[in-house]
């Protein structure tokens, strides 16, 4: 079984976190929001 650790991010971290953050939001419900919505949830 593997490890998970979980890590505060640092300032350095934020901009990379919220790259991955939009990128998994997008793919999760692109499919089921029209693009106009999409573009204000990932403004």
């Amino acid at each position: 079984m593997k490890t998970i650790s979980i890590n505060k991010v640092t300032l350095d971290e934020i901009l990379e976190l919220q790259k991955i953050s939009k990128q998994t939001f997008y793919e999760t419900f692109s499919e089921s929001n029209s693009p106009e919505d999409m573009a204000k949830y990932l403004v």
